[in-house]
């Protein structure tokens, strides 16, 4: 339960975050968008091209195609984050990177959730050179309306643009907020026919290749959505069994990353209304299946944890999963509560190293730092 300093009232998580993005929206806001132009934290422009650490910029991989096997500089030499003391991450021995985030809750009525997601897409771009892609899972939006698409997919482009020589593609899956407003079909088809939608990659269901790693985008039914915000994976069996499958027949030297919105029920760390139906215990059983792939990590959003909790990074389910935390909306423990909800904004960096390694780095946005020290998965 959550107490609404707004109304004095005491609501739940789920109510709660339907009626905002985050309580205090005036002054955050009004300091980041007000500040856009088009991009937060201006980076100029570097006619060799050359990051700060002195690797060439990405020749070819915006879209949905063209990726290289190795990354590449963001083609900028200053930018206003030097003074923050956030040192770029070295790209020694990184065989691929990619940025992770999830909830988003960009809504049109607050503008804060997109203040606090231009700030991160800024932010990785000078702590991350050489991401190849990045993922946004689930919760693009608050209410799944075209108009905060809309929003969603024009300031994040033009924020790329600015930040980037080329563009990297930014995945989306959809979350139990997207199922609000609209459909799998209308989701996939509103950022295909956007006029950006060079830098979008909408569709669910589906397998991708970047660099050494493939990275299955799984999306469930949102038909349960409107009453208990519970995605049902299960629709989706038939197409993870065979993606692990051929995965491991043809590219058994990949990490295999699995990203949803909503993680499978962990009854040491969750509660029923934080996770989704992956069908445990019935003859679709989705966990049990990804056990049997040791390779697979599995990446999931929506309980908006700190990345601080030891619990974001675990083997309960018998494979590795990692929660990614909130980059718009407000922080939760076990369904209370916690940090500034006007500013806290978190996300994470995936290294997959030549050697075959995974290594994290997670990152609070608000505050332009490292957490810790970078975890091997």
């Amino acid at each position: 339960m959550v107490v609404d300093e707004r109304a004095g009232t005491t609501i739940d998580r789920r109510s709660f975050l339907r009626k905002s993005t985050a309580v205090g929206s005036g002054v955050f806001a009004a300091a980041l968008i007000g500040s856009l132009s088009p991009g937060l934290l201006r980076i100029e422009g570097n006619a060799s091209g050359l990051s700060p650490d002195g690797h060439g910029a990405h020749d070819g991989h915006g879209g949905h195609g063209g990726h290289d096997d190795k990354p590449h500089g963001h083609g900028f030499s200053g930018s206003k984050l030097e003074r923050l003391n956030l040192s770029p991450l070295s790209l020694d021995g990184v065989q691929t990177r990619l940025g992770i985030l999830s909830d988003a809750h960009i809504c049109d009525y607050d503008l804060t959730a997109l203040g606090k997601l231009t700030a991160a897409w800024e932010t990785l771009a000078w702590a991350a050179p050489g991401i190849s892609a990045h993922f946004l899972l689930g919760d693009v939006t608050l209410n799944g309306t075209e108009s905060e698409m809309d929003l969603f997919a024009t300031q994040t482009a033009e924020t790329l643009m600015a930040c980037y020589a080329t563009v990297p593609t930014t995945h989306l899956l959809m979350g139990n907020h997207d199922w609000l407003g609209c459909g799998q079909t209308q989701f996939e088809s509103y950022f295909a026919g956007h006029d950006r939608a060079q830098y979008f990659a909408s569709k669910q269901d589906t397998v991708e290749l970047v660099g050494g790693a493939t990275i299955i985008k799984l999306n469930g039914s949102g038909v349960d959505c409107a009453e208990r915000d519970m995605m049902d994976y299960t629709v989706a069996y038939d197409f993870l069994a065979a993606a692990l499958e051929e995965t491991t027949a043809h590219r058994p030297d990949d990490a295999i990353l699995v990203m949803a919105h909503e993680p499978p029920m962990n009854r040491g760390l969750l509660g029923e209304y934080e996770c989704g139906y992956y069908g445990q215990g019935t003859s679709l059983d989705m966990v049990e299946l990804m056990t049997r792939y040791p390779q697979l990590r599995l990446f999931s959003g929506h309980i908006h944890n700190p990345l601080d909790m030891p619990e974001t990074i675990n083997t309960d389910l018998g494979f590795t999963s990692v929660y990614t935390s909130t980059v718009g909306s407000c922080l939760f423990v076990r369904g209370e509560l916690v940090g500034k909800q006007d500013t806290d904004s978190q996300g994470l960096v995936l290294d997959i190293m030549e050697d075959g390694r995974l290594v994290l780095h997670r990152l609070i946005f608000n505050s332009r730092e490292y957490l810790g020290q970078p975890v091997e998965l």
